[in-house]
């Protein structure tokens, strides 16, 4: 039973990861939070670390094949993505660090708050994707406020953030090249998302199995803070699924289809929170 529902995760955040270019965090953390202590004897403390853990090593593939899916479509900015994932990957190895640190329940913190906080813009049409598809131009000096900053600092702090909280850094990506540039295409936005998020996965996937373990028994598929059994489950069924993802976003409503993940990503925070503070 418990993994059959991991490979239905590695399904839909395939798919999810080649359509908006997200790795599926959203939808593993709070799954692996519930289906690993019934494999393993977590603490409580560091369940959310082994799940965030576990979660970037299961994205790398499907977020690669998702990538590989984009570059045959033309759709990468590659100027974008040599400024944006080397200074994110740097970060993620310092956000696992972080997240090694820091109790659990905060990391399961940062992550309810992220996943709330975005899918409440989804829902509310205020996400990055809606301005892009109104073609409205930005009224605020957000956007100046945001080009001041050099693209590198920005890549290096989505890394961080990704990395603790265990989350893709397409939903920080895209917004920020949207907000960079006004004539940015949804499309491409999401390829450099998938970009960044595969460095942030592969760095902090190395980070985490590195990392000392926190189950004093010997269990096996357990390496650091990484459940490999886990994450190779999650991980072959999203590999296959994210170029049918990726297809879907060149044909598909993006508008539509990020507010409906709104939804996913509000569940997301409240299975996370019911799980590790209730």
């Amino acid at each position: 039973m418990v993994y059959s529902l991991l490979v239905l995760t590695g399904v839909v955040s395939g798919f999810l990861s080649g359509l908006l270019g997200v790795g599926g965090g959203f939808l593993m953390v709070p799954v692996f939070i519930i289906l690993l202590p019934l494999q393993f004897s977590l603490e409580l403390a560091t369940l959310p670390q082994v799940a965030v853990a576990t979660a970037l090593a299961a994205t790398v593939p499907a977020t690669a094949s998702a990538v590989y899916a984009q570059h045959r479509r033309g759709a990468l900015p590659v100027a974008w993505i040599k400024q944006l994932a080397p200074a994110a990957g740097l970060g993620a190895a310092i956000g696992a660090v972080l997240a090694g640190l820091v109790h659990g329940t905060w990391v399961a913190a940062i992550f309810s708050v992220y996943a709330a906080y975005f899918g409440i813009r989804m829902l509310r049409g205020s996400a990055a994707g809606a301005v892009q598809e109104s073609h409205v131009p930005p009224t605020t000096t957000q956007p100046r406020l945001i080009q001041r900053v050099s693209p590198r600092y920005v890549g290096g702090m989505i890394g961080v953030f990704s990395a603790t909280a265990g989350v893709g850094g397409a939903s920080l990506t895209v917004p920020y090249l949207l907000a960079q540039r006004d004539n940015v295409e949804m499309r491409n936005a999401v390829a450099a998302g998938s970009a960044v998020g595969l460095a942030i996965a592969l760095v902090g996937a190395i980070a985490f199995t590195m990392g000392p373990s926190p189950i004093t028994t010997d269990q096996k598929g357990l390496v650091g803070l990484v459940c490999w059994t886990a994450a190779l489950t999650v991980a072959v069924p999203a590999m296959f699924l994210a170029p049918v993802g990726v297809t879907a976003s060149h044909r598909l409503p993006t508008k539509k289809l990020k507010r409906a993940f709104g939804f996913v990503m509000l569940l997301a925070s409240v299975i996370t929170v019911w799980k590790v503070f209730g």
